[in-house]
C-alpha cells in the first residue's frame, strides 16, 4: 500500500479591502454576487490555521465561477504555489 499524505490549509477571499485577493471579473446584469455565471480571479494566501494572521505556507491562484442555478455550486480551477 502506498503512502498517504494529508494536507490541511486555509484560504480566505478578500474582496473589499485595500489589497483584495479575489476580483470579480464577470457579473451578469440584475444578478447577485453569487448568481449563475458570476466569475472571480483569485490569488489567495494559503495559511496554516483558520485565523487570517496565521503563517503563510503558499498561494492558491486561479479562477472560480458559480455554476448552479439552485445553490452555491462552484466550478473551481486553481494552482497551488509557494
Amino acid at each position: 500500500m502506498g503512502i498517504i499524505t494529508r494536507l490541511q490549509f486555509y484560504f480566505h477571499d478578500i474582496v473589499d479591502r485595500k489589497h483584495p485577493t479575489a476580483m470579480q471579473i464577470i457579473r451578469l446584469p440584475n444578478r447577485t454576487a453569487a448568481s449563475l455565471g458570476t466569475t472571480y480571479l483569485v490569488d489567495d494566501p494559503l495559511i496554516e490555521k483558520p485565523e487570517p494572521t496565521s503563517e503563510l505556507v503558499g498561494r492558491a491562484q486561479g479562477i472560480y465561477a458559480f455554476a448552479s442555478q439552485r445553490d452555491y455550486g462552484l466550478l473551481w480551477q486553481c494552482r497551488f504555489s509557494e
